[in-house]
């Protein structure tokens, strides 16, 4: 299944990242209300780590993957990619 189809059928999104396997918590649908409020206050880790999980976020940081702006927009291009964004529109 494509990752727009996983989502319509209530599969959560997952995908691997440097050397880690991210699930995403939910399907977007799913997403709790912190990710949207943090979206709509521009707040772009309080998004990522609303779909990633908290606990998630913390390990990449722990483990050294994620510790710069670079690693950052990285796995964020990652998550969009996971929920099927780059298909909109083809």
């Amino acid at each position: 299944m494509t990752p727009l189809r996983d989502e319509a059928a209530g599969v959560p999104a997952t995908f691997e990242w440097r050397g880690h396997t991210i699930t995403l918590a939910m399907t977007l649908e799913e997403a709790p209300v912190e990710a949207l409020e943090a979206l709509e206050e521009g707040k772009a880790t309080g998004f990522v780590k609303a779909l990633i999980s908290d606990q998630t976020y913390r390990t990449l940081k722990r483990k050294g993957a994620l510790r710069t702006i670079a690693d950052f927009n990285d796995l964020a291009e990652e998550i969009g990619r996971a929920l099927g964004f780059s298909e909109v529109g083809e």
